[in-house]
């Protein structure tokens, strides 16, 4: 990453105009799983995880000691846990690149555990006026 670019850049774009800012990673058809770690990008973004539930996600890069190799820097939140080795964290970036949320949507699903726009779950043993209900044709 060069010192003058924006590194929540391609974040921000893909917030509002997500082909665009895919169209900034370049071809990716071609890329090998081995070189995801060249397209990692900042961000808060979401996956969903093997039981089909949204994770939050959070990638960003902290420059390490000068005697370490800079791709040590880069980190991965996903839920609660932190991963910093750079084939795990570009494979999770390939991941989720099409899924990224604002900070506060991030916020709220690491606070409460759910995301906002969860629809919420049935409540079976909940009362229903049937006499309030809208028919059902």
């Amino acid at each position: 990453m060069k010192g003058t670019e924006d590194p929540w850049a391609f974040w921000r774009l893909a917030l509002i105009d997500l082909d665009a800012a895919i169209a900034t990673l370049g071809d990716l058809t071609r890329m090998d799983e081995a070189d995801f770690y060249q397209i990692i990008r900042w961000g808060y973004y979401r996956r969903r995880n093997i039981h089909r539930k949204w994770r939050p996600i959070a990638i960003w890069y902290e420059p390490p000691p000068a005697d370490r190799d800079p791709l040590e820097g880069w980190v991965c939140k996903v839920g609660r846990h932190f991963y910093t080795e750079i084939y795990d964290i570009g494979r999770t970036f390939w991941a989720c690149h099409k899924n990224p949320v604002s900070y506060e949507a991030y916020q709220y699903a690491m606070e409460h555990g759910v995301w906002a726009d969860d629809k919420p779950k049935a409540a079976p043993l909940e009362r229903i006026d049937v006499t309030e209900a809208p028919p059902l044709f």
